[in-house]
Formats: structure tokens, sequence, C-alpha cells
């Protein structure tokens, strides 16, 4: 509670920070990233911008110049033999001498007030060594909407309860001098980043208060199955070969082994639990199934009425809960049908 009541406190002396934008060919999209930027309500003239351009074929950079001709606190710094956005973000914390970095996708849009929340939060608890945005996605598909209402709250929660949350790289602020190196080869740099920051003894937690809108989402059932099964494989990869041992702190421990609970082990007992429904219906033990099936309906009715008041939904109810169970099919396809195998091999990471 202490820390809770710390992280609304007011701000006197904001620091200087850098906002990261990691691009790859986003002509269509970078000069509107730029200006909404320039809406967010930290102080001007203590914001440094750096476009870090990974190798883009169309006219990403030459649009981004035309900006730096307007505004030169706009710097370009292109990384024609980039492989990925791990080698931008690692090459910015690098390079960079701001102790507080906000690291925001092309293909977002924040709230005026989110960085001033990030490096509020972050300024609030010394241990806290990277803060991620509440994410919202810009899709009229509202299983989307359901997932990321969940994967929110669960992450505050595991930020709060075990100071190591999950976050998005759609936006997140880090404390750059608590990080340790990423390692570059893998492909999701918030989960890593994540695992390496818990892993050392820092806190990683996410602000109900920052809101970053992700404008390219799922919008049909088939792109929602393609995203949840290329990040989740991505996420699963740094979960299974991030090299834990003894000395890290038990919350990392608990949370890394809760996670790959969450991708391995409960998608098939939840199938085994529906088989098993199934056929005890079919037999004297019917009332089982009724009662397991009593198990999810209730608590899914309790969250979807949470929902419509918190979010001020006026989709229907038997739209929300036929949404809702959808979204649970689909989810559990993706988890069950996702590669369990790599060969993407995360170093030990060192807890001193």
């Amino acid at each position: 509670m202490l820390i809770r009541r710390r992280a609304d406190m007011d701000v006197e002396d904001w620091p200087e920070i850098a906002i990261v934008i990691p691009t790859l060919n986003e002509e269509d999209i970078v000069q509107s990233k730029l200006s909404d930027l320039r809406n967010v309500d930290y102080p001007a003239d203590l914001i440094h911008i750096l476009v870090v351009d990974g190798g883009s074929l169309d006219r990403t950079t030459e649009l981004v110049e035309q900006e730096i001709e307007r505004n030169q606190k706009i710097q370009l710094l292109c990384m024609n033999n980039a492989r990925n956005k791990i080698d931008q973000v690692v090459y910015s914390l690098g390079i960079l001498e701001q102790e507080y970095v906000v690291f925001t996708d092309a293909d977002s849009h924040l709230e005026p007030s989110c960085i001033k929340e990030l490096v509020r939060l972050l300024l609030s608890d010394k241990q806290t060594a990277v803060v991620g945005a509440t994410v919202r996605p810009a899709s009229r598909l509202l299983e989307e909407h359901i997932h990321w209402k969940i994967l929110n709250f669960l992450w505050w929660l595991e930020g709060e309860a075990f100071s190591t949350a999950g976050f998005s790289g759609v936006c997140y602020a880090v404390r750059r001098k608590s990080l340790e190196l990423i390692n570059q080869n893998i492909k999701a740099e918030d989960i890593h980043l994540s695992l390496t920051v818990s892993a050392s003894g820092h806190r990683v937690r996410l602000c109900k208060a920052a809101i970053a809108t992700e404008l390219r989402v799922p919008q049909t059932i088939r792109e929602f199955l393609q995203f949840r099964w290329r990040r989740g494989s991505r996420y699963l990869s740094a979960l299974r070969y991030f090299k834990s041992h003894k000395l890290m702190p038990l919350s990392h421990h608990i949370v890394r082994g809760v996670r790959i609970w969450q991708f391995i082990v409960i998608p098939w007992l939840a199938i085994v639990l529906i088989v098993l429904g199934l056929i005890f219906l079919i037999t004297k033990y019917w009332i089982f199934s009724i009662s397991m099936s009593m198990l999810f309906i209730i608590p899914a009715i309790a969250w979807i009425q949470i929902y419509k008041r918190k979010t001020n939904n006026t989709v229907g109810w038997i739209k929300l809960m036929r949404a809702f169970s959808r979204y649970i099919v689909l989810l559990l396809i993706s988890l069950i049908t996702m590669s369990k195998y790599t060969s993407i091999k995360i170093p030990q990471v060192n807890s001193t």
C-alpha cells in the first residue's frame, strides 16, 4: 500500500527523458507518431526523441528528416544492419545518456498523460526498473478487447503481488542503469526485459493510468489466432530458455513457473476437463458436468458485469457472453497449436 500511495505523488522537478521509436518501413504512420508525441503533457524541453530505424526500404527516414527540419529535438539513427527490434533497443540503451527512457512503437497512440504516468511510477520507487503502459487495442473485434482487458489486469496483479509483471512492447519506460544487457538472439524484448529485471532483484510493474492504444491489431478471428500464435510462441521461447538460478528472487521463480504452467499445462488440463464433462453428461454423474460448467459460467458473468461497468460498454449481455466464450476457445486453440520447440537459447543472467 505504501508504494501505491507514493505512485500518486506530485513531481516538482521532472527529469530529462529520451523517447525511442524503433522503426522499419513505417512511412504510412511515422509522421502521425511524431505528431502524437507532440501532444503529450510531459515538459517539452525535457524530452529528447530518438528514431532508430532498422533499415527501412521505403520513405520512413526521409519523412523523419523532414520532421527534423521543423523540430531539432528529433534525432534519427539509421541501423541498416539491424536484424530486429532487439538490436534497435539494445543500441539505443547503449548510446543514450538519459536515466529514464521510454520506448514506444510507431503503430501506437499515447494518451497525453501516458509518459508522465510511466515516469511518475518509476520515480515513486527506486526498485522499479521497468513500467509498462496499459494497452488498449484499436480493434472492432470484441475478443481482442476482452483479451487485453484480462491481460492488463493479470500483469498489474503480478507487479503488485510479486514485483515482476509482464508488459507490452507497445509502450514502456525503463530506468536505464538498472537494466542488464538484453540478449540479441531473442525475438520478444518485453518478456526478456521482464525476466532479466526481476532476476536482478528489481521490480517490473504495470501502470493503470498510462494508456497506450495499439493500432495494428487483429480485426478478424483469423488474424486473432495468427497474432496470438506468433506472439505466444515468442513469449514461450523466452520463458522456456531463460536460465534461472537459485540466487534469483523467489518472486522471479514463482512468476516464471506460473507463466510456463499457463502456457503448457492449463490448456491441456482444460481440454481434459471438457472431455470429462461431456462424458459425464451421458452418465448418472451428469450433475458433475453441470457443476463444472457453473465454475466457468458464474465467474464469466461476474467478469462481464465488471467489464460493462468499467468500460461503459453498450454491447448486450448475450453478445458479450458469446464473445467471451469464443475468446476462451480461440485462446485454447492458439495455446495448444503454437510451437513448443525453438532453437533460441537465452544465456544465464548474472544476479549481482
